[in-house]
């Protein structure tokens, strides 16, 4: 089984560029968006406290003063069985985690989906659920810092960097010439 991971932050179309490969016949699972006809959704992790480290009781709703702590990371042991497989089945895992490092072995490549500042404000600010842009604006300004933080990181593990300001049928070509598929 062949496994691709396409991440980044809030607003870069993850869930979106997932709907457009389910439309073309691919499996699809999505862990950090929305259910979508066709798309597969699991929750593989937990919520994290970064100040404590430990399991985060953040709540929709709870306010931007909990909400600017929250990491979310993925349990490994939850994912694993996903990425195991018939040969030759090819299958796009779409969601963001702040542990991708302890997975990127698992991965036959990762497209880290990177927009720019006004755009991710804008999509953002359009959305009529989630806490970030809209109901926090405070967010917005948060999700531009980690943005920095989380891409680098991405790109020192070797993940394949996407300007995803571009039409979405153009990204996901880039992502199936990129896998010659």
């Amino acid at each position: 089984m062949k496994n691709y991971l396409i991440t980044g932050i809030a607003g870069t179309g993850k869930s979106t560029i997932g709907e457009v490969l389910v439309r073309k016949g691919y499996r699809v699972i999505e862990f950090d968006g929305f259910p979508s006809d066709g798309v597969i959704l699991r929750k593989y992790g937990t919520k994290f406290d970064r100040r404590t480290n430990q399991p985060s009781g953040y709540k929709r709703g709870d306010g931007w003063e909990e909400l600017q702590y929250v990491n979310w990371r993925i349990d490994r042991e939850q994912l694993l069985p996903d990425l195991q497989g018939p040969s030759g089945l090819v299958q796009f895992i779409c969601g963001y985690a702040d542990n991708w490092e302890e997975f990127r072995n698992d991965f036959d490549k990762i497209f880290l989906l990177e927009v720019d500042p006004a755009t991710v404000a804008k999509r953002l600010l359009s959305r009529s659920s989630g806490d970030w842009g809209r109901k926090y604006p405070e967010g917005l300004k948060h999700a531009t810092q980690k943005a920095k933080e989380f891409n680098n990181s991405l790109v020192r593990l070797g993940a394949t960097s996407i300007n995803a300001d571009a039409n979405v049928d153009e990204i996901v070509a880039i992502i199936l010439k990129s896998i010659e598929l």
